[in-house]
Protein backbone atom coordinates (compact mmCIF):
# COMPACT_ATOMS: atom_id res chain seq x y z
CA UNK A 1 0.00 0.00 0.00
CA UNK A 2 1.21 3.31 -0.63
CA UNK A 3 0.12 7.07 0.09
CA UNK A 4 2.22 9.80 0.15
CA UNK A 5 5.31 8.29 -1.16
CA UNK A 6 5.56 6.06 2.04
CA UNK A 7 4.88 2.57 1.68
CA UNK A 8 2.99 1.09 4.59
CA UNK A 9 3.50 -3.54 4.15
CA UNK A 10 1.09 -5.79 5.63
CA UNK A 11 3.57 -6.19 8.70
CA UNK A 12 3.56 -2.84 9.58
CA UNK A 13 0.22 -2.51 9.21
CA UNK A 14 -0.22 -5.42 11.47
CA UNK A 15 1.98 -4.14 14.10
CA UNK A 16 0.59 -1.09 14.06
CA UNK A 17 -3.13 -2.55 14.62
CA UNK A 18 -1.68 -4.83 17.46
CA UNK A 19 0.27 -1.41 19.29
CA UNK A 20 -3.18 0.53 18.71
CA UNK A 21 -5.26 -2.28 20.53
CA UNK A 22 -2.58 -2.27 23.23
CA UNK A 23 -2.82 1.37 24.03
CA UNK A 24 -6.77 0.80 23.86
CA UNK A 25 -6.89 -2.22 26.26
CA UNK A 26 -4.30 -0.25 28.59
CA UNK A 27 -6.55 3.03 28.44
CA UNK A 28 -9.66 1.18 28.59
CA UNK A 29 -8.29 -0.84 31.45
CA UNK A 30 -7.42 2.22 33.53
CA UNK A 31 -10.79 3.61 33.31
CA UNK A 32 -12.16 0.73 34.91
CA UNK A 33 -9.46 1.21 37.40
CA UNK A 34 -10.21 4.45 38.14
CA UNK A 35 -13.93 3.86 38.14
CA UNK A 36 -13.57 1.07 41.09
CA UNK A 37 -11.34 3.10 42.91
CA UNK A 38 -13.95 6.25 42.98
CA UNK A 39 -17.05 4.02 43.35
CA UNK A 40 -15.22 2.88 46.58
CA UNK A 41 -14.33 6.01 47.71
CA UNK A 42 -17.83 7.12 47.03
CA UNK A 43 -19.41 4.23 49.16
CA UNK A 44 -17.03 4.61 52.18
CA UNK A 45 -17.25 8.39 52.29
CA UNK A 46 -21.23 7.26 52.01
CA UNK A 47 -20.85 4.92 55.17
CA UNK A 48 -18.43 7.31 57.51
CA UNK A 49 -21.48 10.39 57.26
CA UNK A 50 -23.92 8.04 57.82
CA UNK A 51 -21.99 7.04 60.78
CA UNK A 52 -20.74 10.48 62.13
CA UNK A 53 -23.53 12.27 60.65
CA UNK A 54 -26.91 10.23 61.33
CA UNK A 55 -26.24 7.68 63.57
CA UNK A 56 -23.08 8.34 66.42
CA UNK A 57 -24.74 8.88 69.51
CA UNK A 58 -28.55 8.49 68.30
CA UNK A 59 -30.96 6.08 68.97
CA UNK A 60 -31.33 3.15 67.02
CA UNK A 61 -34.61 4.25 65.51
CA UNK A 62 -33.96 7.90 64.81
CA UNK A 63 -31.06 6.32 62.71
CA UNK A 64 -32.87 4.07 60.54
CA UNK A 65 -35.68 6.47 59.99
CA UNK A 66 -33.10 8.89 59.05
CA UNK A 67 -30.82 6.11 56.54
CA UNK A 68 -34.33 5.01 55.04
CA UNK A 69 -35.48 8.58 54.38
CA UNK A 70 -32.10 8.94 52.88
CA UNK A 71 -32.47 5.99 50.42
CA UNK A 72 -35.82 7.17 49.60
CA UNK A 73 -34.73 10.31 48.09
CA UNK A 74 -30.56 9.04 46.62
CA UNK A 75 -32.35 6.53 44.80
CA UNK A 76 -35.69 8.89 43.31
CA UNK A 77 -32.50 11.02 42.09
CA UNK A 78 -29.70 8.63 41.46
CA UNK A 79 -31.27 5.27 41.01
CA UNK A 80 -31.68 1.63 43.04
CA UNK A 81 -27.95 1.88 43.89
CA UNK A 82 -28.66 3.82 46.85
CA UNK A 83 -31.22 1.25 48.43
CA UNK A 84 -31.18 1.18 52.64
CA UNK A 85 -29.43 -1.94 52.22
CA UNK A 86 -26.56 -0.81 49.96
CA UNK A 87 -26.42 2.18 52.48
CA UNK A 88 -26.05 -0.22 55.22
CA UNK A 89 -23.89 -2.11 53.25
CA UNK A 90 -21.68 1.29 52.75
CA UNK A 91 -21.87 1.91 56.59
CA UNK A 92 -20.54 -1.57 57.03
CA UNK A 93 -17.64 -0.96 54.98
CA UNK A 94 -16.73 2.20 56.49
CA UNK A 95 -16.84 0.43 59.76
CA UNK A 96 -14.64 -2.33 58.91
CA UNK A 97 -12.23 -0.24 57.52
CA UNK A 98 -12.57 3.06 59.18
CA UNK A 99 -8.88 4.38 58.17
CA UNK A 100 -8.35 2.85 54.30
CA UNK A 101 -7.68 6.03 52.68
CA UNK A 102 -5.84 7.43 55.30
CA UNK A 103 -3.40 4.53 55.19
CA UNK A 104 -3.64 4.33 51.35
CA UNK A 105 -2.82 7.63 50.46
CA UNK A 106 -2.38 11.16 51.80
CA UNK A 107 -3.44 12.33 48.75
CA UNK A 108 -7.60 11.90 50.16
CA UNK A 109 -7.03 13.81 53.20
CA UNK A 110 -8.58 17.33 52.25
CA UNK A 111 -11.45 15.79 51.29
CA UNK A 112 -11.96 13.33 54.03
CA UNK A 113 -10.88 15.98 56.61
CA UNK A 114 -13.61 18.27 55.01
CA UNK A 115 -15.94 15.51 56.07
CA UNK A 116 -14.75 14.15 59.14
CA UNK A 117 -13.43 17.38 60.54
CA UNK A 118 -17.16 18.36 62.64
CA UNK A 119 -17.31 14.63 64.18
CA UNK A 120 -13.68 14.42 65.13
CA UNK A 121 -14.64 18.12 66.44
CA UNK A 122 -17.61 16.68 68.20
CA UNK A 123 -15.26 13.38 69.55
CA UNK A 124 -12.43 15.55 70.99
CA UNK A 125 -15.07 17.66 72.80
CA UNK A 126 -17.30 14.63 74.34
CA UNK A 127 -13.56 12.93 75.15
CA UNK A 128 -12.94 16.77 77.57
CA UNK A 129 -16.86 16.37 78.56
CA UNK A 130 -17.81 19.65 77.17
CA UNK A 131 -20.67 18.37 74.48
Amino acid sequence: MEKNNIIVTGQQETLLFQDACQIIEQAQAAAYHAVDVTLIKRNWLLGLRIQHEVLKDKRAEYGEQVVRNLATSLAKRYGRGFSMRNLYNFLSFYQNHPNIFYAVSEKYGNILQSLTAKSQDDDQKKSRGQV
